[in-house]
This record gives structure tokens, sequence and C-alpha cells, in this order.
């Protein structure tokens, strides 16, 4: 069972909340009814504890709105998945948007732009590697195969089915653990999600068989039709754009291969508005063509543009003195820093190597 939050922030349009809140899987799997039910209450409690957790609070703090603002409720969702041996976990998890901040190529941003990954979607919410695409042209490459070889997915989350809930309160993937992909290349996933890539001709081919490095490209169901997820996925979001009357933002999830019933499945597990600024900034001739006395930061490759207003300090970490063996004392540097600011409502940008 997936115990998740359904509050009030977290569709807010000026300020979501999406991810803030716990969301604690249950394996639900003892023999003993009692254990299962003690279990879920403990489940229940953590997510409508993490309101009043200093990550939620801190989010909130940089926002307009207060712990006392937030209405909750707790939903308790199935699980999307099939069991190999003592793990739990579908075949794909994504998040599609319908609108794209950044196009790329010919792709327009009303085409929209889908994130998919092996397993449970806890390497999407932590930012890991996954394989990014556009649902209306889903044989069109974003990277190149020597690119993706660098970026594609090389482990995945599952849920634990011996787990206990009873280590929770302090760290929420305690009834999940980070697999590598040998592992569901045992469990006979991954030959319906990956190809291979040939070191002798330097291709990516689609047969596993033979030697070589796997990488999740999802081409067996992107570009030769093993599964109509591209499909799915626009039909999904048209109704939802149509029913919010704003661009939308879809969890989902999906068994591809056929189950013990035969059946290929897809799940929408969350749906929710999504906030676009259309704030046209304009960015000045000068600004754009040259690194005169009036340009503060110049880059030559950048995201996006717009307009932050109250900003009065930069905190920069110093890429020469950064030390990988140090990063636990820079976060509490960091964390002093950003404490202060806060309490003397200051507004600062932050900038990390």
């Amino acid at each position: 069972l997936a115990v998740r939050s359904s509050g009030l922030l977290e569709d807010s349009q000026a300020c979501p909340l999406a991810g803030v809140y716990r969301t604690v899987m249950v394996p639900n799997s003892s023999s003993e009814i009692g254990t299962r039910y003690h279990e879920l209450c403990k489940a229940v409690k953590l997510v409508f504890s993490s309101v009043y957790e200093r990550r939620a609070r801190e989010f909130l703090a940089g926002s307009r709105f207060k712990p006392r603002d937030e209405k909750m409720a707790v939903i308790i969702q199935e699980m999307v998945g099939r069991r190999h041996g003592d793990y739990f976990y579908p075949d794909i998890s994504g998040v599609a948007q319908s609108y794209n901040f950044y196009p790329t190529g010919s792709l327009r941003a009303s085409d929209g732009i889908a994130g998919i990954a092996l397993g449970l979607g806890r390497t999407i919410v932590d930012g890991g590697r996954i394989f990014r695409f556009c649902p209306a042209f889903p044989q069109a490459d974003i990277l190149t195969s020597r690119d993706l070889m660098s970026n594609a997915q090389k482990d995945f989350w599952a849920l634990r089915l011996d787990a206990l809930v009873a280590g929770m309160v302090d760290d929420e993937v305690d009834t999940m653990a980070r697999l590598p992909l040998s592992e569901a290349e045992k469990h006979g996933v991954l030959k319906l999600l990956a190809s291979r890539w040939d070191m002798f001709n330097e291709t990516m081919v689609t047969d596993l068989d033979g030697p070589g490095p796997r990488v999740l490209d999802f081409a067996k169901v992107l570009k030769y039709g093993g599964f109509p997820l591209p499909g799915i996925i626009e039909d999904v979001m048209a109704l939802g754009e149509e029913a919010f009357g704003l661009p939308v933002e879809v969890e989902f999830a999906t068994n591809i291969s056929p189950g013990p019933s035969g059946r290929r499945e897809f799940f929408v597990l969350q749906i929710r508005p999504l906030a676009i600024n259309k704030t046209f900034v304009e960015v000045p001739v000068m600004a754009r063509e040259s690194r005169g006395p009036g340009v503060f930061l110049y880059s030559g490759e950048s995201l996006g543009n717009g307009e932050v207003r109250g900003i009065r300090d930069v905190i920069v970490v110093d890429p020469s003195s950064f030390a990988t063996t140090e990063t636990l004392s820079m976060k509490d540097e960091i964390s002093a820093f950003n404490a202060k600011m806060r309490e003397a409502g200051l507004g600062y940008v932050l900038i990390g190597p």
C-alpha cells in the first residue's frame, strides 16, 4: 500500500507543495492481520505529522502560507507493480507535463514532456537519472546514444516485502531498497525496457543476448510499439487540461510485461494543475550581446528567463575550495546562512558548484 498525503496546499498554483510531505510505502505482507493493521495506522500518523516536520515548515516559511493554512486528508492507494521475489515494483514510473518549459529542436512547449524510470517513482522525486521524451514525438531523441550512455538510469527503487514500518520515524526509505539494473534483468523486466550498447559497432541494439552495457532507453516501448505509452499519456493530459482548464502534471505507473492474467496496465496515480508564469520579460539587447558594465553575471548557456524582485545578497559556494569530503559541514554552514537570512527577512540567491 502507498499511504500518501492529499493536502490543500499541494495543489496550490502559487506555491505547490508536491513532494514535501511524506509518502509511506507499506509492504502489507505480514501473515498477522493485526500487524498489518498497526503498520497501516502508524503510516497514516506519519503522513499526518509530516505537516509539522522541519522540511515542510522550512518550505512554508519561504512562501506566504503557514502550517495552520493547511488541511490534509490521507489517501491509501494500492501500489502499482508486480512481485519479484522479495521485492515489488512497477515496470515504469513516470511524470508527464502537458507544457514543456524548455523545448528543444522543432518541439513546441505545448507538445509536453515526460520523464520515466524503471521501478518506483522515488528515482524521479529524488532528481535521479531518468529518460525524457516528448509524448507527441516519442521517436525524437533528446540525447545522442553516447550522451545516453553517460546519463541513463543505473539503479532503481523497489519495495522490500520483508520490511517493517517500525523504523519509519527517522527515515522514510526503510521499507525500500535501491537495486542495480542486474536485479531487474534477473527478474526478466529489462528485456522490454533496455537496449545494449554494441561496443564493436558503437550502436545501440535492442537485443540483450550479447555482451555490452545495458542502457535504459525504453526503445521497445517508445519506438517499436511494444506498449502504447506515449498515446495514453497524450490522452490523459488532454483530459486533464480539459477538466482543469490549465496545463497539468500527471504521475503514472505501468506494468508492460504481461502478468499472470496476461494484462498490461496503466495507472494514473495523481494529477494536478501546472503553475505557469506567462509574464513576458524582455532581455535587453545589451545583456544579450555584450558583457559590458551593465551586466552583473554573464553565461553563454542558460535556461529560461524571468524577473524576481527583492534579491539583496548573493551567497556562493566557492568551487576552488569545494571538497567532496566536506559536504556535510558545508551543508551545516549553508543552513546557518539560510536561517540568518530568513530571520532577517532578506532575499538572496544561493549559487552552488
